[in-house]
């Protein structure tokens, strides 16, 4: 090998390792917590409390458009966070509520899955109202889900909901200051 030769050689070698160290030092720093922040795809973002998180999506309600699915996952996944952030209805009725929207993810078509979710949604009217009879325009709105349709056709219906539980989640984080 001419000289020029093993310059080139050892300086592809050189660089393979340099290469390599560099990886190796990337992954141990990786594995050791990187920066020691948040290394999700929200670094730096500003954290919306459950609370804030469902009211947002309330007030965006007016809006029809979006698949009717989708929505009604998002509201009761956010639903079941602010009541369970402001104690709401006890420690159950939020996992409940979670538990029924998965159901919807699973089955969104079934009448079956609306007639699970309904009584979910009127514990959330009682647990917000603080009553149980159903003369409250939240309950009110709880039970005009109708059984016997899929709740991917009944946005209208949800939306009233959603947007009269949002009063009620406001009053309650307004009792809890």
């Amino acid at each position: 090998m001419t000289d020029q030769g093993v310059k080139k050689a050892s300086g592809r070698v050189l660089l393979i390792v340099a290469v390599a160290a560099a990886v190796v030092a990337g992954a141990i720093w990786f594995s050791m917590g990187g920066s020691g922040g948040d290394t999700g795809t929200n670094a730096g973002a500003p954290v919306i409390s459950p609370v804030d998180d469902y009211l947002a999506f309330a007030d965006g309600l007016a809006a029809p458009d979006g698949n009717s699915e989708d929505f009604a996952l998002e509201g009761l996944r956010k639903l079941a966070g602010a009541l369970g952030t402001l104690g709401v209805g006890g420690a159950d009725l939020p996992v409940d509520l979670r538990i029924v929207a998965e159901h919807i993810a699973i089955n969104p078509q079934s009448v079956e899955t609306t007639a699970t979710v309904r009584p979910r949604l009127v514990a959330a009217a009682v647990a917000l109202d603080g009553q149980s009879s159903a003369t409250s325009e939240l309950q009110k709105a709880a039970n005009a889900i109708d059984v016997t349709m899929p709740l991917t056709e009944q946005r209208e219906a949800l939306v009233a909901f959603f947007t009269r539980a949002a009063d009620g989640v406001r009053r309650a984080g307004a009792s809890a200051k």
